[in-house]
């Protein structure tokens, strides 16, 4: 059933790709090239300590997603998104998660656009706790001082060897970081053999990535209900990373037909 449910999202994905690559644009309309999420240092006022990273990223059409990472935060700071800027702050837009004993607060906000949030002055403020809770300890202005979103580009060669003797089907491929950070490798390849859909997933090392040139990857694949054999597969592949600066993330994936031939 796995390998069967795995297998409609194979070929789910390459329809998906294919209209990608011919219309240049995603499945909803939207531009490819529009990452419609910001990266932006959290300043401490006041001599606070409180400072940071938030993230805001569309999640569907009226949904936006806002992560905040606090450094120096105790636990139980409060959270809000206020129109205006930090020097003058206007009506609350909408509250967020209290931020937790590790420093982060995550919420799903229903009802807002991602471009509303971007278009019009809106800052993210943080207050204190205990008798501070009405002070102001933390604030930015949305895409104030923003960061570069952390990105990931993999690939993966199209020719894979396969060592029949073992059943190890050994892939190989580059991943690109848009800065310094560390990624993982998940493969998950299926193949069919006569009657059978053989199938098999393989991860590998962490790595580390520069940001300024390509890191190669390895990762080996056993079948887990037969053998794989020279002929074509389908192979998925999954990157996730976050870099090192800054605490961003990223995943990237794709999907292509592959070659199996004999080597090691």
């Amino acid at each position: 059933m796995k390998s069967l449910v795995v297998s409609r999202f194979l070929r789910q994905a390459a329809i998906y790709a294919l209209v990608t690559v011919l219309c240049g644009t995603s499945v909803d309309g939207s531009a490819l090239d529009e990452r419609q999420q910001v990266s932006f240092s959290m300043d401490d006022v006041d001599g606070s300590g409180v400072r940071g990273v938030a993230r805001v990223e569309a999640s569907g059409v009226d949904q936006v997603y806002v992560l905040l990472v606090m450094n120096s935060a105790t636990g139980g700071e409060t959270a809000v998104a206020r129109t205006g800027t930090c020097d003058a702050p206007g009506e609350n837009s909408f509250s967020l998660h209290n931020i937790d004993a590790g420093g982060y607060s995550g919420t799903f906000v229903d009802g807002v656009t991602y471009h509303q949030l971007i278009q019009e002055p809106h800052a993210i403020v943080v207050f204190g706790v205990g008798a501070d809770s009405s002070k102001i300890v933390s604030c930015a202005e949305i895409e104030d001082g923003a960061i570069a979103p952390f990105v990931l580009t993999v690939t993966m060669e199209r020719v894979v060897l396969l060592d029949s003797a073992l059943g190890i089907v050994t892939a190989h491929g580059s991943v690109v970081c848009s800065g310094p950070g560390d990624f993982d490798v998940f493969i998950h390849l299926e193949q069919r053999v006569k009657r059978e859909l053989v199938s098999g997933d393989g991860a590998g090392e962490r790595l580390a990535c520069d940001g300024l040139s390509a890191t190669a990857w390895v990762v080996q694949v056993s079948g887990s209900n037969g053998t794989f054999t020279t002929r074509p597969a389908a192979a998925y592949v999954s990157v996730t990373g976050c870099g090192r600066d800054y605490p961003l993330c990223d995943q990237a994936e794709t999907l292509l037909f592959t070659r199996l031939v004999e080597g090691s």
